[in-house]
């Protein structure tokens, strides 16, 4: 199985070149250089953000503070005089919302034969050729119910315990135009192909955010995509409707439209953690997927195959950050890591309107 083309553009099996600094790249090594510079690069961009410099990283550290976590859930954490407006703006929004519902600590068989017949059998696995098809047939109604015990307690085990299996350290980067014939390597979407039963505990971070901010209102009301009955294309609506408002009242604004490049591969993990802990995920799941992330090593798929050379983790320095596209966590780990943003700008008088 293969990573599909999206909208007719390039998949990975049909990287035959890449354009790097200006250089044409047709073989195989010269494709993996240039994209091993770029994709590592990715994943360390927000090395120069506060919570990974001083002072904040020596006290949260880069997987978090547990202790210093739950005083700033609870809104009694006083950060260091030296951290900046904007760091003491964040924290004050980490506060745990009222009426928070209780989360699963555990995988049950029923939950992970449930999520297994709902997944999608031409879904992409990683480096182990263990495939969505195998874990779908394990969890089938017909099977052997002991196959569905033992995949959901390996699941358990990592979801209860904070532990990474081995394998799924590794990884596979395919990469994606974003425009029909630019081939520069810099241009390019990095989709991280992990495996299938870590990527199914992701998916079950990202169900178990959303469904308790839903519950808890604790989303940002008007971040309206990737959430059930709302749509991304009524914030374009809302766009047009104020600037017809400000038109016609005469009033005066500042209107700045921006996309957030490479927003997953920049968040920072200690952000992630406080962003999904306030919204209730256990934090061994999450002390999990962040280790998977951070000692990932990572391959890359083209038109010659999986690469036998790899780049990560990084031993000589800060761990790779970002949630990485390809995880079944990412929108739900943006989502209220966005509301924060919200409700930091109404808090100084300014909106802040956006799709997903």
């Amino acid at each position: 199985m293969v990573a599909q083309a999206i909208n007719g553009k390039l998949d990975s099996l049909s990287l035959l070149r890449v354009e790097h600094n200006g250089v044409q790249c047709e073989i195989q090594a010269a494709i993996e250089a240039a994209l091993f510079l770029i994709n590592k690069a990715k994943v360390h961009s927000s090395e120069d953000t506060d919570f990974l410099q001083p002072p904040l990283v020596d006290i949260f550290g880069y997987r978090g503070n547990e202790a210093i976590e739950n005083q700033v859930l609870q809104g009694t954490y006083v950060p260091p005089a030296s951290a900046s407006c904007h760091v003491n703006l964040f924290l004050s929004q980490c506060t745990l919302p009222d009426d928070l519902p209780p989360s699963d600590t555990a995988i049950s068989t029923a939950d992970h034969s449930s999520a297994w017949r709902k997944a999608k059998e031409a879904t992409t696995g990683s480096k182990s050729n263990l495939t969505f098809a195998m874990y779908k047939a394990a969890a089938a109604k017909q099977a052997d119910p002991l196959l569905a015990q033992f995949d959901a307690s390996q699941r358990s085990l990592s979801y209860t315990n904070s532990y990474s299996f081995r394998r799924w350290k590794f990884g596979v980067d395919v990469q994606l135009l974003k425009q029909a014939g630019n081939h520069q390597a810099d241009k390019m979407r990095t989709i991280l192909c992990l495996e299938c039963d870590h990527n199914m505990n992701n998916k079950k971070i990202g169900c178990t955010a959303m469904w308790n901010g839903e519950r808890a209102n604790a989303l940002a009301r008007d971040n309206l995509g990737g959430r059930k009955g709302m749509r991304a294309v009524e914030v374009s609506m809302n766009q047009h409707l104020s600037y017809n408002l400000i038109w016609a009242s005469r009033a005066r604004a500042v209107i700045i439209s921006n996309d957030a490049k490479g927003c997953f591969d920049r968040m920072a993990h200690v952000v992630a953690i406080l962003a999904l802990r306030r919204l209730g995920v256990p934090r061994p799941a999450l002390l999990s997927m962040i280790e998977t992330i951070q000692e990932m090593r990572h391959h890359l798929r083209t038109a010659f195959g999986d690469s036998e050379s790899s780049y990560g983790p990084n031993s000589t320095g800060p761990p790779p950050q970002g949630i990485l596209q390809g995880n079944d966590a990412v929108p739900a780990t943006w989502m209220p890591s966005r509301r924060f943003w919200s409700s930091a700008c109404s808090q100084k008088g300014t909106a802040l309107m956006r799709g997903q």
